[in-house]
């Protein structure tokens, strides 16, 4: 019945991997509140958003491989852990795989070395203990990022099930395992002891599949086919610059807010953002599980056709976002004023206006994801004049005002700054007949 409802396994199951993220939310707060202050609660959401910079740093490119996969992905299947097909694709996709580990390989140690200097920047006042905990954080995170690479590149190969069913075992070990050290009273050292001991245990569950996929040392050599690299090294630029700039639009406000006006304030926005960013997520899920066929449809330049997939997809997507945003004022509005909840998250008047700034950028982020399949990076240059934007308005209002500024500020400039932007120039695209 629920496969039905979502019209395949793969949105099925993609969907279920983000609910189980999604429910970490409400069940971790619920330990943090009970063994953790309000101050500990943002140093928490502290790591959470100045690990995204290494998330952000890698995601774009792991996206656009994967979609390169996806294009070249052609007489060529997986039967039982195993790439089968002719010796000429099989070479070519393993071309496009162990050149995306190169990148990383090549990439990660600067990753690193930025985000602890940051870290020990952001937490100079804060105690030995955590400066460590950050560090050890970080190195789970890294595990991450190098599993999620695998599974985008596994789901190039058209294994969105497979690999949506480990993001929920990874979900399902975090979630436990940093409950179980969060009621054992390891403060803080929970995020970064679940954040690893999670990942390895996902790691170890594909072992196969690295050993079979990615790592199988190939018995023949055939000459190289560089078709696939064409415009691939501009992509890159455009996609890293974009994706660096989210991290601005994105995860800057809890740092800020950490920075401005201490712990407190950054705990109850990171866990406002932590919220209505999972339910955004979970809307793209439609989307996201299609994303292999209209990269195909795309390479075809069968325009007709993705419009007519993509669009019957995002009706679900803003569908889900509504539903899932009443049901938060809802809560917050007659629930949250007699709870414990009250002192950890801002009050429903600026929820509400958070919920519909995401509203804005949900939109943005469809818009976006429409045009990378037809491997466009259009929006590179609006990301980094948005990041400047959001940062000016975040560190302003922050300092001379206070969350319910900040709300009202990034709203005005999604609707009526971002948005239109954007639309304008999609329809550019569209108009000239490239997508």
């Amino acid at each position: 019945m629920l496969f039905k409802f979502f019209d395949s396994r793969d949105t099925s199951w993609l969907f279920f991997s983000r609910v189980v993220n999604l429910a970490k939310t409400p069940i971790i707060l619920i330990f943090l509140i009970l063994n953790l202050s309000l101050e500990e609660q943002g140093v928490w959401y502290l790591f959470i958003s100045l690990a995204a910079i290494a998330y952000i740093a890698e995601s774009g490119f792991g996206i656009l491989i994967a979609q390169v996969i996806s294009r070249n992905f052609i007489e060529c299947k997986i039967v039982n852990n195993q790439l089968t097909g002719s010796k000429k694709n099989i070479y070519l996709i393993r071309e496009i795989t162990d050149y995306a580990i190169s990148f990383y390989n090549k990439i990660m140690p600067f990753i690193i070395l930025f985000n602890l200097l940051i870290g020990f920047w952001f937490l100079s006042s804060a105690a030995v203990e955590i400066k460590i905990a950050w560090a050890v954080y970080l190195f789970g995170c890294i595990l991450n990022i190098y599993l999620f690479l695998f599974l985008s590149l596994y789901q190039g190969m058209h294994q969105i099930e497979f690999s949506s069913k480990i993001r929920t075992l990874l979900s399902f070990f975090n979630l436990i395992l940093t409950s179980f050290f969060l009621i054992l009273d390891f403060g803080i050292w929970s995020l970064a002891a679940g954040t690893i001991l999670s990942a390895i245990i996902a790691l170890f569950s594909i072992k196969n599949i690295l050993k079979n996929i990615f790592f199988k040392k190939l018995s023949y050599k055939l000459p190289s086919n560089n078709n696939w690299r064409s415009g691939l090294n501009n992509l890159i630029s455009k996609y890293f610059l974009s994706w660096i700039s989210g991290y601005f639009i994105l995860h800057i406000f809890v740092p800020l807010a950490y920075r401005i006006e201490g712990p407190e304030a950054a705990g109850k926005l990171g866990l406002l953002i932590n919220f209505i960013k999972s339910a955004s997520g979970l809307a793209t899920s439609w989307i996201d599980s299609s994303i292999p066929n209209l990269n195909k449809i795309a390479g075809m330049k069968d325009h007709r056709s993705f419009k007519k997939l993509f669009y019957s997809k995002i009706k679900f997507s803003y569908l889900f976002f509504i539903m899932v945003s009443l049901l938060i004022m809802f809560v917050t509005s007659n629930y949250l004023p007699t709870t414990l909840l009250t002192s950890r998250v801002p009050n429903s008047q600026i929820v509400f206006i958070f919920i519909i700034m995401e509203f804005g950028y949900l939109t943005y982020l469809l818009l976006s994801k429409y045009l990378r399949a037809y491997l466009i990076e259009a929006f590179y240059k609006l990301n980094i004049f948005s990041a400047i934007l959001i940062f000016t308005i975040t560190y302003i209002t922050l300092s001379y005002g206070s969350l319910f500024e900040l709300s009202i500020g990034l709203s005005i400039f999604y609707w009526l700054i971002l948005l239109p932007l954007a639309i304008s120039s999609f329809y550019q695209y569209n108009k000239r007949g490239e997508i």
